[in-house]
């Protein structure tokens, strides 16, 4: 690399070795530091992002040298490649790690396996605008058995069952766009005649008796309190769905 003279604005970093070794290319004047190997990555992509700016993080930037227009035009193209390899070198480097770290986060949140959708399976709508809770409450109901369907507020629940047939839903009360309460009105009225009443189960954060007793008034069967736990949601899936399919509720 040192006797080829394209290359000779080229910085050569050296990873491994003893300090003053000498090992081809660890030295002349666009020699860059020695690291140690392996190298830490946050070294590493110090060293990247200084290369990336013309110098190294121990070596002072060169004087710029005059020279005739074709060099001058040359020299530009070879370093607008390097500088195009250095930013990619120093994005594959960033991606990598933000890549590692959200890898790293998603397996520390990661919720246990729910259980496999079949065709038996209880066909349970959940409807809760939080996206915590939603997560929550549907690996519980799928691990009880069902397969599940999800909305995030009333409007979105009311379209979901004129177009589909459900044994069971759980509405939370205090959604945007149309609440809870509504929904369930809306639904009452569109089911009204039906051969089936389909269970409504209300989730809520709010355990007063007046509270209840505004679900039971809109059209509501049954009322959990949120965090509802796996235990509430499975007996809620025993108390509501009949037999035979009452046999497809799963224990924990």
């Amino acid at each position: 690399m040192r006797r080829d003279p394209s290359l000779r604005g080229l910085t050569v970093t050296v990873i491994g070795g003893e300090p003053g070794g000498g090992e081809p290319g660890g030295g002349g004047p666009n020699a860059g530091p020695r690291l140690p190997h392996p190298v830490p990555r946050a070294r590493l992509y110090e060293e990247l992002r200084a290369t990336a700016h013309g110098r190294t993080l121990e070596t002072p930037p060169p004087p710029r040298a005059a020279g005739m227009r074709d060099g001058m035009r040359d020299d530009g193209m070879r370093d607008g490649m390097r500088d195009s390899t250095r930013d990619s070198m120093r994005d594959s480097m960033r991606d990598s790690m933000r890549d590692d770290g959200m890898r790293d986060g998603a397996a520390a949140i990661q919720p246990p396996p729910a259980a496999p959708e079949t065709p038996d399976s209880i066909h349970a709508l959940l409807v809760e605008d939080n996206p915590i809770n939603r997560l929550v409450a549907s690996e519980y109901l799928k691990r009880a058995g069902c397969a599940v369907d999800l909305a995030v507020h009333g409007r979105e629940a009311v379209d979901r069952c004129r177009r589909n047939t459900y044994d069971i839903v759980f509405m939370d009360c205090q959604m945007p766009e149309m609440d809870g309460l509504e929904a369930t009105r809306v639904i009452r009225h569109e089911q009204a005649g039906a051969a089936r009443r389909m269970p409504i189960v209300a989730l809520t954060a709010n355990a007063m008796d007046m509270d209840r007793d505004q679900c039971l008034a809109a059209g509501m069967d049954d009322f959990l309190t949120k965090p509802a736990n796996q235990d509430a949601i499975a007996e809620a899936l025993r108390r509501w769905i009949p037999p035979p399919r009452r046999a497809l509720v799963r224990a924990r």
